[in-house]
């Protein structure tokens, strides 16, 4: 994939409720997207 999801998010300053609220999903859920743990596809696809 190249960069990680988590080395983008910090290099454009954000944390990861933000990111959450932009997505509009948990800050759990960015954090299981950025631990690889579920598909950020999946939770995009929604």
């Amino acid at each position: 994939m190249g960069t990680c999801p988590v080395e983008i998010r910090r290099s454009r300053g954000l944390t990861q409720q933000q990111v959450a609220e932009r997505m509009g999903v948990t800050k759990g859920r960015i954090s299981q997207i950025e631990q690889g743990k579920i598909s950020g596809h999946d939770t995009l696809a929604r």
